[in-house]
């Protein structure tokens, strides 16, 4: 692995346990046990080693949800799929990380922003428009209103000032709010079948 590869795999390991402001360049050095020079040799600073973060796993994210959909035998298996991979990337996530980008790095922050609406909104919203097809969530819904509300849902949830972390669980947090959204779909053949997954599925 390239030196610059290891850098970006260090800083997103500590990113993602401590948030992003707490690590330092020397931190990362530290833990790599390489000089703060090494780093500054691959990096004009900190701002670009966040970015490279912000879009390395933004990229990761996207082939996890398209692999999903790929997969999923209906709209119902993907929504739940879906959700153990919110699930999981929540509970590996530093609750201070979505506030870090938002106050201290704005590149990596717009980034995100315009990963909300291209990639996480669009998905949203086509499992919605699915479950529809397939009879599973309610006719009259409008996929365009409630794939939004979703996306902002999912950002809420990081809000440190209604959660605070020391209070809450970040993961319980979203699974309660995730579970709200998807009975309010649901058809009555919708809730048979998303009870069987609640059932058979293990998280």
């Amino acid at each position: 692995m390239e030196v610059k590869e290891k850098i970006i795999e260090a800083a997103s390991t500590l990113f993602m346990s401590y948030g992003v402001k707490s690590v330092t360049m020397d931190d990362i050095a530290k833990n790599l046990a390489v000089s703060k020079k090494t780093i500054y040799q691959e990096f004009a600073d900190k701002n670009e080693l966040v970015l490279l973060f912000a879009e390395r796993h933004l990229l990761r994210y996207e082939s996890e949800f398209h692999k999903i959909g790929s997969n999923a035998s209906n709209a119902i298996e993907e929504l739940y799929l879906t959700s153990l991979c919110l699930r999981k990337i929540v509970e590996e996530t530093s609750p201070n990380v979505m506030y870090d980008l938002k106050k201290y790095h704005t590149k990596a922050w717009n980034h995100y922003l315009g990963y909300k609406e291209s990639l996480f909104k669009d998905n949203v919203k086509k499992v919605i428009e699915r479950g529809m097809k397939e009879g599973l969530f309610r006719a009259n819904i409008d996929s365009e209103v409630l794939s939004t509300v979703r996306i902002e849902e999912v950002q809420l949830c990081f809000n440190l000032d209604l959660f605070p972390k020391e209070k809450f669980s970040m993961a319980q947090v979203q699974i309660q709010v995730f579970q709200n959204f998807v009975l309010g779909l649901l058809t009555d053949k919708g809730r048979e079948l998303w009870n069987s997954y609640q059932n058979e599925i293990k998280p």
